[in-house]
């Protein structure tokens, strides 16, 4: 059996049950569902050769138990990890950040942050990084 939810919102929260009956024998299996939302998304930023610019991406806190990890996606690829300088997980908050320094031509793109609680992914929506190149 399958269940497909499509538009997830916080009023979806909770505990789900699956139960099959087959033969006399009952099966059931819970699954929780944690809505987690991002409470800061990346903003697009236009950059100049050698500029220095800070993606962020903030979420609520993990769930209890579950410790957070994220990535970021370039155009729908991995970024170099080397560039993902802070990923903190408060009480409150899970802020991620991306970090160029000395900015060129081929950093610009659409950026993704996406952050994973156990098994749960929660993604932002695109984020702009545009280089603009001044030619005197």
């Amino acid at each position: 059996m399958v269940l497909t939810m499509n538009y997830i919102t916080e009023e979806k929260e909770g505990t789900y049950t699956c139960q099959v009956v087959a033969d006399g024998v009952t099966v059931k299996h819970e699954v929780e569902l944690a809505v987690i939302a991002f409470t800061e998304y990346p903003s697009s930023q236009s950059a100049e050769p050698g500029d220095t610019i800070t993606l962020t991406c903030v979420t609520e806190a993990a769930p209890s138990g579950l410790s957070p990890t994220s990535y970021w996606l370039k155009d729908g690829s991995s970024v170099d990890n080397s560039l993902l300088t802070n990923t903190d997980n408060s009480d409150s908050a899970v802020t991620s950040e991306l970090v160029f320094s000395s900015v060129t031509s081929t950093m610009d793109g659409d950026y993704v942050c996406n952050v994973v609680f156990g098994d749960q992914v929660s993604f932002t929506p695109c984020s702009c990084l545009k280089f603009l190149c001044f030619i005197l």
